[in-house]
């Protein structure tokens, strides 16, 4: 039996009918939670041996652990990271922790979210399509702060959703517009997904109320924070992820970062209009690569009756806008819920029980060449390996590495999880000392092209005359690459 809504998307199936032998439907129907709970549960199983095979985070990935040592207003990612640390120690344990509590807790909103399109069972298929999906295993341990927003703009099209497809309550409206927001201050590209849904509301529902209602709910937000963060310290900042430029030499990070140096604003238009095809034929590939053709196809097809989970695309034309660096495959993560969820509407429609199972079986089979992402380890600069391997005969179990990057931990034969601490940003060399007494860390490790840009405040001991006013503090245990342009100091805490 189906009831169809007033609504043409939102299907919902009804449970089994009295006196007849439960369908598989039915099953799914009346089991949909201990479904959902089984996959949640296999899904943390994986996750967990998935971030066995990672010893190492992505390079980006202790930026967030490094807000949530020493920062005013963390933004949301870096908090989660303060809480999780409350009850789990050490730091990049945590902040895995905090990626694999909101990837599973995606997953649910994906199965939520489903249901306004199919039955419960091709909701749980579109779960463990994004669940499973394996840059989804991968991002879903990463100390990176992709599976936090992932949660948040997946929340927010939840609420949107029920504006939509029947619930027309300003609050959820509101409320999908405060997580729009928390999901900016975790990652500044979810301005996309509002300025979509504003585009879709506006122009072709014609219906200004629910503008005001939704940026209304940014706007709350959005105030609130940024001015807390004024009041913290005294710049208008309007999203915190770019804090640890403003404190830099902008002239050092252009000079070491980029080949031309300073560009114009005219230049950086002309490079951004000659880039953005083949960043753009980047991003397309990446998506064929992680999410398959015959997912993108179906959810083509589904698309053409109009829907609103277009907007969760929109992000699709403006990443090749970022150039200047290769575009990171990570970048196509907020796709793989939304096309998923398109592609399974469209095979649940299907009249043939034969050809929904084909296109399953073609659904996941199109994600396998993405496979390798599991087991590619990030690898670190020369120096760092260097400086782990002039430590590894002098570490055991209990001794803790303080650097900014856990590599020299890891070719040490530490686990980064148990014997790294990352330095502090924006503290003086005394701090620094004090913290690596706190966290009880043997040695401090100063990669010298890396403390120039991340860590100036450090680089003065790099002068033997510096360091020897330190001399009860600290003791220079290694010196690697001193002429080489990369050095790299080992010292011993004392």
């Amino acid at each position: 039996m189906k009831r169809q809504t007033s609504r043409p998307e939102m299907t919902v199936e009804s449970g089994e009918e009295t006196g007849k032998f439960p369908t598989p439907k039915n099953v799914f129907e009346k089991y949909q939670v201990v479904f959902l709970v089984l996959i949640i549960e296999v899904l943390i199983f994986v996750l967990w041996k998935t971030k066995n095979i990672q010893p190492l985070p992505m390079w980006d990935g202790t930026y967030y652990i490094r807000y949530s040592l020493n920062s005013v207003f963390p933004p949301v990612y870096p908090f989660f990271i303060i809480m999780a640390r409350l009850i789990i120690s050490p730091d990049v344990l945590a902040a895995e922790v905090v990626s694999i509590a909101f990837s599973c807790a995606s997953v649910v909103v994906v199965f939520r979210l489903a249901r306004h399109f199919t039955s419960p069972q091709w909701a749980l298929v579109a779960a463990v399509f994004t669940g499973f999906n394996p840059l989804s295993l991968r991002l879903g341990t990463e100390t990176l702060s992709e599976a936090t927003y992932l949660f948040f703009i997946l929340f927010a099209l939840y609420l949107y959703a029920g504006t939509v497809l029947g619930n027309d309550k300003p609050l959820r409206l509101y409320l999908s517009g405060i997580l729009l927001a928390v999901a900016y201050f975790t990652r500044p590209e979810a301005v996309v997904l509002l300025v979509a849904l504003l585009f879709i509301d506006w122009f072709k529902r014609r219906n200004f109320r629910r503008v005001l209602v939704i940026a209304g709910g940014f706007l709350t937000v959005s105030i609130l924070v940024i001015s807390g963060m004024y009041i913290a310290t005294g710049d208008m900042i309007i999203t915190k992820k770019t804090t640890n430029f403003r404190v830099m030499d902008p002239t050092n990070w252009v000079a070491n970062e980029t080949k031309h140096g300073t560009q114009s604003f005219s230049e950086i238009v002309n490079s951004t209009i000659q880039n953005y095809p083949t960043n753009f034929i980047q991003e397309g590939s990446n998506l064929i690569k992680f999410l398959g053709i015959p997912a993108i196809l179906l959810a083509l097809y589904y698309l053409r009756k109009g829907t609103f989970l277009i907007a969760g695309l929109a992000q699709f034309f403006v990443y090749p806008l970022f150039t200047g660096l290769a575009l990171p495959e990570r970048f196509v993560y907020p796709y793989i819920p939304v096309i998923g969820i398109l592609a399974v509407a469209a095979i649940s429609n299907f009249a043939s029980k034969s050809s929904r199972v084909i296109f399953v079986v073609l659904l996941f089979g199109g994600t396998l060449t993405g496979l390798p992402i599991l087991t590619t380890i990030q690898e670190p600069f020369p120096e760092q390996i260097a400086a782990g391997i002039a430590l590894k005969p002098f570490v055991n179990d209990s001794t803790i590495i303080l650097d900014r990057k856990p590599y020299s931990c890891f070719y040490a034969g530490l686990n980064p999880h148990n014997n790294y601490e990352t330095i502090p940003a924006f503290q003086p060399i005394d701090s620094v000392i004090d913290y690596a007494k706190r966290t009880r860390a043997s040695y401090l490790v100063l990669d010298r092209p890396v403390i120039h840009i991340f860590r100036p405040q450090l680089e003065t001991l790099f002068d033997p005359s510096i360091r020897a006013k330190y001399a009860g503090k600290l003791e220079l245990f290694k010196d690697i690459f001193p002429d080489e342009g990369y050095e790299v100091l080992i010292f011993k805490v004392l």
